[in-house]
């Protein structure tokens, strides 16, 4: 998921949904790193990332995408690129002791 250790988030960073069903990874800042790296949280929102602005530990507002600005799905995109052998569920030989 990460490249390396220095893209990985703090853990005082980050908090669960109280609903124990939507188990949703938030991204919690504070407003002084909102505003220095507004750009940056406004691309994490795009690709779906949930983020709460902070004062303290008190959460002010949600970052949430605008329904309009949210690419419209298209179906059937990859018809024709995928492709599976027609022996794809035979047995395999390595696993010939188990059967």
């Amino acid at each position: 998921m990460y490249a390396n250790a220095t893209q990985v988030p703090e853990a005082s960073s980050l908090t669960w949904s109280s609903d124990w069903t939507d188990f949703i990874c938030v991204k919690v800042v504070n407003i002084h790193e909102a505003k220095t790296h507004l750009s940056r949280l406004i691309q994490e929102a795009l690709d779906g990332e949930e983020i709460v602005i902070a004062r303290g530990n008190e959460p002010l507002v949600r970052l949430v995408l605008v329904e309009s600005a949210r690419p419209e799905r298209s179906l059937g995109w990859a018809k024709g690129q995928v492709t599976m052998a027609p022996d794809f569920d035979a047995p395999l030989d390595d696993f010939g002791e188990y059967r």
